[in-house]
């Protein structure tokens, strides 16, 4: 095995404070690096209310396929509490995440794993574990995902998944 890794996201708490004519350096609070032997990528972190962090993107160092989502979360102090590989046997990716009301999580995205088109839009809401509880693509019989700002698109769905989640999967069923 190789002595080095890819990583999946390196995350420093910073905290910054103001002088009257200059700015000092910030503190570090801490740092962490999550990650497996493959390529990891951290897309999209958010603080969570127990005060723990979220984060959301890809791997391909774990899952079913060729890259699944990858959703993980952490204490406030960053240590990893799970982490959850999310997808299909064909490229699943993630683009943002938010913490729920409800103590879970939501991801959205694009996959080739599922729906109709070649790549759609995915959408995907967790528990507070992590597990998954229910997922919705969206597209057609063609490359649907590639014609939105993914990641503004993401934010929009998120945005409504957080507020209230039956209210999100009614506006999923569209």
């Amino acid at each position: 095995m190789s002595r080095y890794y890819d990583i999946f996201c390196l995350v420093s708490i910073i905290i910054a404070t103001t002088a009257q004519a200059q700015l000092p350096m910030p503190d570090t609070l801490w740092t962490r690096v999550y990650g497996g032997i493959s390529d990891d990528v951290c897309r999209s972190v958010k603080q969570s209310s127990d005060h723990g962090f979220v984060l959301g993107g890809y791997t391909l160092s774990v899952g079913a396929g060729n890259s699944d989502m990858l959703l993980a979360k952490t204490d406030s102090e960053g240590y990893l509490q799970w982490y959850r590989a999310i997808g299909g046997l064909a490229g699943d990716y993630a683009f943002a995440v938010v913490a729920t009301l409800d103590e879970g999580c939501a991801l959205a995205g694009q996959t080739s794993s599922y729906g109709t088109g070649t790549i759609d839009f995915y959408l995907v809401k967790t528990d507070a574990l992590g597990n998954l509880q229910w997922q919705r693509t969206f597209g057609g019989g063609e490359t649907y995902a590639s014609r939105f700002n993914r990641p503004a698109m993401a934010v929009v769905f998120l945005v409504a998944i957080a507020l209230h989640s039956a209210a999100a999967m009614m506006i999923c069923t569209w």
